[in-house]
């Protein structure tokens, strides 16, 4: 018999998951040589068969993992677009190589999975592709920071609503309103919004607009003859010309341009003029609204922001805007809440555009040219809180999806989100699809029909395991869930997180019997997690767990658990409760939310 033909050897295997049969034996005098397996990887298969002629292979094998070399990517320049005072700016990594990768702009605090970031505020950016899956094959761009400029000559808009009317509109008289524009500037578009009035002619009707440097447009001259009142808005950019009627609440551009005040001072008296050149019908004119848009003189000028970051102790920080402007000035970080006092404290961890304008007259506005304002979350002060799901067991029904609760009441930010213990009986656990719903609503598949007829389902989840997922489920182990619970971080995680298992299939059913919910994060001291109740099947995962009142828990703590058991007044262990050797059990007695 001629020997088998022999693959290549075991160096430079790719990445993947390895069978390597138990035990070999060679042909020829010597009884058989049992053989480790193991001892193969990184050999040519010459020094694995040695001298003899042939091998044979038991069933039995062990499953090995190679982990393949690391090929950086490469980053190309990204693709930019600036933000404009109209639209917030975007950024597009390029990257090459084999991937696939996921993408970074906060310098690696969050990754996703498109190389496109849209939505971005002006600022500096910190680029870093990784291969999926593998967090340490990564490349940060070498021309770190991108940046996003502010856009620059940005036109301030302001309306300013009549308050002189309602006024009568008599046969053969010109009526006039008046609103007065506080500020100096210069004009680059004028607009008459909600002309609005009852007449039973319209067409005796010349509505003319004059400036405060007398400049006259004749908006509207004697149209729609016998119609009835009128109701219309006027700018040069509508996408219509003016047509009949004028009361059907629509924009129209005038008869006549209105950029004939662009580059004039919008400074004074606005005067609409209302001319009635006939007999018999009359009428009132209700409502208009003028709007300037342009570049006004009163704009206050910011000095500088100057922000303290939070720290451990104090999870809120500061900012305080220094600005000087004509008469007195009110503040805003978000762009519409506004408050007297140029000192915001107790902000949390993100990004804030500032804007100072002079109280009253919204012309008078200037942003801030270095926005966003970043506050940061503190670094290394972690808190992490587990909280196993009550009232399960829950049946697992065929062609159906149960939902199981976890209410998580302490607010904060999070950093790190993992599932534990996730386990339960099913005779098919490839009809099982596992979803994670935060408080806010973002869904999270974990794990989507794996292992097909495998039974029973045994595992831990966290983004920071070393092991992707793959069969076995039931094993008890830690792996990466199939897409990252990093989705979650950033957010606030009181409310309520539900675990949701769909089986797709029929004849196969099964049982949720436990899982536990883990966040670590910034949090605040405010109201205490509720009682901690375990049934005594429940093995109690590493982890910190608070009560306002008493904590009761019935449970097991396995070999190398490290529990700690929180509680304002007292903590009671129920019988049964049980403590394997190797674990560490601490009981604290303090002000709860410590």
């Amino acid at each position: 018999m001629s020997p088998p033909a022999r693959p290549p050897d075991f160096t430079a295997l790719p990445g993947g998951i390895y069978r390597i049969h138990g035990v070999s034996y060679y042909t020829g005098g010597m009884p058989p040589n049992p053989a480790n397996p193991v001892t193969w990887i990184g050999q040519t298969v010459s020094a694995v068969l040695g001298g003899g002629t042939c091998v044979l292979f038991s069933n039995n094998f062990k499953p090995v993992t190679v982990v393949g070399a690391c090929t950086a990517p490469g980053i190309n320049a990204p693709t930019i677009t600036q933000p404009t005072c109209n639209a917030l700016g975007s950024l597009t990594v390029n990257a090459t190589g084999a991937g696939p990768f996921e993408y970074s702009i906060n310098n690696g605090a969050n990754f996703q999975a498109t190389s496109t970031f849209a939505g971005l505020q002006a600022g500096n950016y910190n680029i870093i592709v990784r291969v999926q899956g593998n967090a340490t094959c990564s490349t940060t761009y070498g021309a770190n920071p991108v940046t996003l400029n502010a856009p620059t000559g940005c036109d301030n808009c302001v309306m300013t609503v009549a308050a002189d009317v309602p006024k009568n509109i008599l046969d053969e008289a010109t009526v006039n309103s008046v609103i007065s524009f506080p500020t100096a500037g210069t004009i680059t578009d004028v607009n008459v919004r909600n002309l609005a009035g009852n007449h039973t002619f319209v067409g005796d009707l010349t509505f003319t607009l004059v400036s405060p440097l007398n400049t006259s447009v004749i908006l509207l001259a004697k149209k729609c003859s016998n119609a009835a009142n009128f109701n219309i808005s006027f700018d040069d950019q509508a996408a219509v010309a003016f047509s009949c009627p004028a009361s059907d609440g629509l924009t129209k551009q005038p008869e006549n341009p209105l950029s004939v005040f662009n580059g004039q001072n919008p400074l004074g008296n606005w005067t609409l003029q209302v001319n009635d050149d006939a007999a018999q019908d009359q009428g009132m004119l209700n409502a208009w609204t003028l709007e300037i848009c342009g570049t006004f003189n009163c704009n206050p000028t910011i000095n500088s922001v100057v922000v303290t970051q939070p720290t451990c102790p104090n999870p809120g920080g500061t900012i305080v805007v220094n600005a000087t402007g004509t008469g007195t000035l009110e503040y805003t970080i978000n762009g519409t809440t506004f408050q007297a006092s140029n000192t915001f404290t107790n902000v949390p961890a993100g990004n804030y555009n500032v804007t100072v304008r002079s109280v009253g007259n919204q012309a008078c506005a200037t942003v801030y040219n270095q926005n966003p304002v970043v506050i940061n979350a503190p670094t290394g002060c972690d808190e992490c809180l587990t909280f196993p799901a009550p009232g399960l067991p829950l049946n697992i029904t065929d062609n159906a999806t149960i939902s199981s609760t976890i209410n998580f009441n302490r607010s904060g930010t999070i950093n790190a989100v993992k599932v534990k213990n996730l386990m339960g009986t099913h005779t098919f656990v490839g009809d099982l699809t596992f979803t994670l719903m935060s408080p806010q609503g973002t869904s999270v598949v974990l794990m989507a029909n794996q292992c097909s007829s495998a039974d029973n389902f045994n595992i831990s989840l966290e983004d920071a395991s070393p092991t992707v997922l793959a069969c076995p489920i039931n094993d008890g182990s830690t792996k990466k869930p199939q897409n990252l619970l990093s989705a979650f971080n950033g957010q606030n995680p009181q409310g309520n997180w539900t675990l949701m298992v769909n089986d797709n299939a029929a004849v196969d059913e099964g049982t949720l019997t436990g899982w536990t919910l883990e966040v670590c994060g910034n949090f605040v001291n405010n109201s205490c997690p509720p009682n901690l109740d375990i049934n005594y099947t429940i093995y109690v995962s590493s982890g910190t767990y608070q009560a306002s009142n008493q904590v009761t828990c019935v449970g097991t703590i396995p070999h190398g658990s490290v529990v700690v058991l929180k509680a304002g007044d007292n903590i009671e262990l129920k019988p049964n409760f049980a403590i394997d050797i190797g674990c560490t059990l601490e009981m604290l007695i303090e002000g709860c939310g410590n």
